[in-house]
């Protein structure tokens, strides 16, 4: 058990000190709480909303926390992060060496050596970007090394290679444009539903924060129903116990009359002031600690707020219900509803998604025709590096821009 202090912190209590709640026995110590005091408590003490009506260990799912449009955002499948990392680069790196001894049974295809030994090795890199025009931008820089036995043929015994790749694969129709690109991501699919784009991870983001703010207020409400509940519960027994107490003098009084055999105090009348008073009493312990009683409705309110479920004290409002007079604007109050309601608010969002949607399954019914391009550069020497006369370089022809290769062309 624990005790609320002023900050919203539970200090704890000694538990021996603490016993249960006697609904014959009047209550006699209270904390005095105010609406402002229960929202701040509500607010700070746990990262559960706790509406009327949730059971969180049956259902722990459906809880909701101050953490999910935190947990919507962060999602490694569809939150804005996990869409805009499609687009990020990528970077890939490989080196490998091989040695192969391998017999042929044609010396043509063993390249004029009935039996092939081979030292080979090879250092590569690559960087890919995806644009958001769905074009892929691809850099390769590659370098070979070749040692072989195929000695009539070899101009070297060993040779080095090297080439720098630059190439761009651009949708035209299927694919192609930003619109699309933002919309269903650029791994989309046909027929698949599309959650991986950029826009529609946001309006996932929005959608979320939306439901936040409608359980928010779910809760708050909730929050001063069972408050203003209390208040209601309070008078009620503060009533049956000031009639219980009037009929107990009532009884007092017939029951000294007929103990001095006056009029007024005959049995009969003696018996319906005795019946009246006990029937009161017993409807003061049920109003204090029946089902639908003031300890029931304080043990609620306290879990709400997020306070042990007792601690010595019994929470009591203080807070008045405000005696004014409502005039509504009704034509005003249905246009604010319209404009300022968050569940059509996230309606309105959802809408907006299928919209979304809607535009990139279209771009699907278009063919598929790609822009190809790419342009290379080669360098083939007797050593990697060094200087000479041609081919004792591989960097050096490569720097002399002897070997350039291009392509262009349509993929349909």
């Amino acid at each position: 058990a624990a005790r609320g202090a002023g900050d919203g912190r539970a200090i704890p209590a000694d538990s021996s000190s603490l016993v249960p709640r006697d609904a014959t026995k009047p209550p006699s110590d209270f904390r005095d709480l105010t609406e402002s005091e229960m929202l701040s408590l509500a607010l700070a003490s746990s990262p559960v909303l706790k509406p009327l009506g949730l059971r969180i260990l049956e259902n722990p799912g459906t809880a909701e926390t101050i953490y999910d449009p935190a947990i919507t955002a962060s999602d490694p499948f569809f939150g804005p992060q996990a869409a805009l990392a499609e687009f990020d680069s990528k970077l890939n790196a490989s080196i490998s060496s091989q040695n192969n001894d391998r017999v042929f049974n044609n010396p043509t295809l063993g390249g004029d050596v009935q039996e092939l030994v081979q030292d080979l090795a090879s250092v590569d890199a690559g960087l890919e970007k995806r644009s958001l025009s769905g074009g892929v931008w691809q850099l390769a820089w590659d370098n070979r090394y070749d040692a072989n036995n195929r000695g009539s043929a070899n101009r070297f015994p060993n040779y080095y290679e090297t080439q720098l790749e630059a190439g761009l694969r651009q949708p035209l129709l299927r694919g192609a444009g930003r619109q699309f690109n933002l919309i269903a991501g650029p791994n989309a699919r046909p027929g698949f539903n599309f959650s991986n784009g950029i826009l529609i991870a946001r309006l996932n983001d929005q959608i979320s924060d939306a439901e936040f703010e409608i359980q928010l207020q779910t809760f708050v409400r909730d929050l001063f129903v069972a408050y203003w509940d209390l208040v209601r519960l309070y008078r009620n027994y503060d009533s049956v116990v000031a009639a219980r107490d009037l009929a107990h003098q009532t009884w007092q009084s017939v029951r000294a009359k007929n103990r001095a055999n006056l009029a007024g105090g005959e049995a009969n009348k003696e018996a319906q002031a005795r019946a009246k008073y006990y029937g009161l009493r017993r409807e003061a312990q049920v109003a204090l600690g029946g089902q639908s009683g003031l300890y029931v409705a304080e043990r609620q309110l306290r879990n709400m707020i997020g306070l042990p479920i007792i601690d010595g004290e019994l929470l009591r409002p203080v807070d008045e219900p405000v005696d004014v007079r409502f005039v509504f604007d009704f034509d005003r109050l249905v246009a604010q509803a319209m404009s300022e309601r968050v569940e059509l608010q996230r309606q309105a969002i959802r809408l907006r998604q299928q919209q979304l949607r809607l535009i990139a399954a279209k771009n699907f019914l278009l063919p598929q025709m790609d822009a190809i391009s790419r342009y290379r550069l080669r360098g083939f020497g007797d050593d990697l590096t060094g200087g000479g006369p041609r081919f004792s370089s591989a960097y050096n022809d490569f720097f002399s821009l002897d070997h350039q290769e291009w392509e262009f062309g349509l993929e349909m």
